[in-house]
């Protein structure tokens, strides 16, 4: 949905909003879930595959409702979680600290949305670089 899409159709754009809302809340809670079973066997590829499925979701979902920081920071875990699925990155304690904070800041940006609140593009550019700082020290 574009942003003309968005004015257009405001009954749409509003009840896509709120389903947003709703399953990144679920899907926020399954990522924490997974990761907190990753911390324990962190050989579980099936919990790698599956995070990284749910932060897909999580980007491509917010991106198609014009939530730009939301987008953009799922992205950069996204990116994370495709160097620790290909193996890249190993899972350890700081990694997996790393994307508990990465959700702790995803569950704020979603509860900000769900009251309309605007998102900082400045603080989102930040948690970015925290991110993408990470994975050039650990690549």
């Amino acid at each position: 949905m574009n942003a003309d899409d968005m004015h257009l159709y405001p009954d749409l754009y509003g009840r896509l909003y709120n389903t947003f809302v709703d399953n990144a809340r679920e899907w926020l809670t399954e990522l924490e879930n997974g990761l907190l079973s990753l911390e324990k066997n962190p050989y579980g590829k099936e919990d790698v595959n599956h995070i990284f499925r749910i932060a897909h979701n999580m980007k491509s979902s917010s991106g198609t409702i014009g939530l730009d920081c939301i987008y953009r920071y799922a992205h950069s875990v996204e990116d994370l979680l495709l160097l620790m699925r290909d193996g890249k990155l190993i899972v350890d304690k700081a990694l997996i600290d790393l994307l508990l904070l990465a959700v702790d800041v995803m569950w704020e940006m979603v509860e900000a949305a769900a009251l309309k609140k605007p998102l900082e593009s400045m603080v989102c550019e930040k948690l970015i670089q925290q991110i993408e700082m990470y994975k050039s020290c650990c690549v």
